[in-house]
C-alpha cells in the first residue's frame, strides 16, 4: 500500500511543533522552576502519538493487523492527549473540573478504547463482520470527534474568549483563533469519519479529510508561535488577582503586593486586614476546635486564597480561585519559607522586617507570572 500522506504530513508537522514546545518548556522549568503537570503531559503523550501516526501512514507492515494495531495505539493516545488537554484549559479557569464534564468526557473515552481494542482482540471475528466491524469504527470515530468539539468548545473557547474580553490582549486573541481552527478540524472530521465507514470518498470528501487532517496542526502551530515568542504566557491567569499579603503570626505585615488590574482596584486597610486574617483563623480554631486554618474563602465578585504555615499566612485576593493559582501560591510559599527560614522562626520585627521585600516580588512574579502595579 502506498503511503497516506494526508496523514503522515499534518503528524510530521505536529511533531515538529510540539518537540519545540517541549524544549521551551523544559528550559523554563530548568530556570524558573514552573510545571504544569498537565501541559508536560499533552506534549509527552502527543510526541508518541504523533510518532505512531506517521509508521501508521506510512502502510509499511504486511500483516494487517499490525497495521491495525498501530492504529488502536494512536488514536488511544489521541483520546488521553485530549484528556489531558482539557484538565489543562479547565486548571487556568477552574478550582475543580466540572463533575458533568468529567462524566461525559469519561464516557467518550470509553467507546473510543473499547471500540479500537475489541476490533484488535477479536481481529478474526471482525474481519468477517463487516456490520460489525463497520459500527465499531463508527462508535470510535464518533466518540473521538465529539470528545475533541466538546473540549475545545466548552473549554477552550470558552477560556479564551473570556481571557480575551478580560484582556483584550493580541496574544488572547492569537490563541483564541487557534482554539477555533482546532475546534473546526474536528467538526469537519467528523463528518467526513461518519461517510468514509459506509461510503468512498469522493475527491470533494478526499479534500475535506485532509483539510479537516490539517487544522489542528494549523491550529496548533498558531498557539506555539505566542508560547514560542513567549512561554511565560503559559501562566496567564484569566482573572483580575488583587493583592498578595504575607503575614507573620504576631500580624507584622512581611510583604504586600498590589496588581495591576482591569477592574476597579480593591482598597483595604494594611493593619485591619491583617488584623481581620488573625481573628479569622482564630474564630475558626476556637469554635470549630479545629487545627486547620481557613483554606479559603469564595464569593461570586472576590475570593481569597490562603497559603497557611506555622509562623505565617500568605493570602491573595483574587476574581476567582483557580487549580493553578493554587498550585503557584503554594510554590511560592514553599521556596518563599525556605529561603527565609531563620528569620520568620523569629518574633522581632526589626528581624522579620530582614526579609527581602524586592526578591520576594521577584520570586513571586517569577512563579505566578503576574504583573505588579507599575506605580508600587
Amino acid at each position: 500500500m502506498n503511503p497516506d500522506w494526508s496523514i503522515i504530513l499534518p503528524n510530521l508537522f505536529g511533531f515538529i511543533v510540539i518537540t519545540y514546545l517541549t524544549f521551551f518548556y523544559l528550559y523554563h522549568l530548568i530556570k524558573y522552576k514552573r510545571s504544569i503537570i498537565e501541559l508536560f503531559l499533552i506534549m509527552f503523550v502527543g510526541s508518541l502519538f504523533s510518532i505512531i501516526t506517521i509508521i501508521f501512514g506510512m502502510n509499511i507492515f504486511i500483516n494487517p493487523k499490525i497495521q491495525l494495531l498501530f492504529r488502536v495505539i494512536y488514536l488511544s493516545l489521541a483520546g488521553i492527549q485530549l484528556i489531558f488537554v482539557e484538565l489543562f484549559l479547565e486548571s487556568c479557569t477552574h478550582k475543580n473540573i466540572s463533575k458533568f464534564k468529567i462524566i461525559i468526557s469519561s464516557i467518550l473515552l470509553y467507546c473510543i478504547f473499547f471500540g479500537l481494542w475489541f476490533q484488535f482482540f477479536y481481529f478474526d471475528f471482525i474481519s468477517i463482520s463487516p456490520n460489525l466491524h463497520n459500527f465499531l469504527k463508527l462508535q470510535v470515530y464518533v466518540s473521538y470527534n465529539l470528545l475533541g468539539i466538546m473540549i475545545f468548545s466548552w473549554s477552550g473557547i470558552i477560556s479564551f474568549q473570556k481571557m480575551y474580553k478580560y484582556t483584550k490582549e493580541k496574544k488572547a486573541l492569537i490563541l483564541l483563533i487557534g482554539q477555533y481552527i482546532i475546534f473546526f478540524g474536528f467538526f469537519i472530521t467528523f463528518f467526513t469519519d461518519i461517510t468514509i465507514v459506509y461510503h468512498d470518498l469522493n475527491p470533494f470528501f478526499n479534500f475535506m479529510k485532509l483539510i479537516g487532517n490539517i487544522l489542528p496542526a494549523v491550529g496548533l502551530l498558531v498557539i506555539a508561535i505566542v508560547y514560542s515568542r513567549d512561554l511565560n504566557y503559559i501562566y496567564r491567569l484569566t482573572y483580575d488577582h488583587y493583592f498578595l499579603y504575607i503575614i507573620h503570626k504576631t500580624e507584622f505585615v512581611i510583604m504586600n503586593i498590589n496588581f495591576r488590574i482591569h477592574n476597579e482596584k480593591v482598597k483595604i486597610q494594611e493593619d485591619f486586614f491583617a488584623g481581620l486574617v488573625s481573628a479569622i483563623n482564630s474564630a475558626y480554631e476556637s469554635i470549630l476546635h479545629s487545627s486547620i486554618k481557613i483554606e479559603s474563602i469564595e464569593s461570586k465578585g472576590t475570593s481569597l486564597l490562603f497559603e497557611n504555615r506555622s509562623n505565617f499566612s500568605v493570602i491573595i485576593a483574587t476574581t476567582r480561585i483557580t487549580k493553578i493559582l493554587e498550585r503557584g501560591l503554594k510554590r511560592f510559599v514553599d521556596i518563599y519559607e525556605k529561603k527565609y527560614q531563620e528569620f520568620l522562626n523569629s518574633e522581632d520585627i526589626d528581624i522579620i522586617k530582614a526579609t527581602n521585600f524586592k526578591d520576594g516580588i521577584k520570586l513571586f512574579f517569577q512563579i505566578l507570572s503576574l504583573q505588579v502595579n507599575p506605580f508600587f
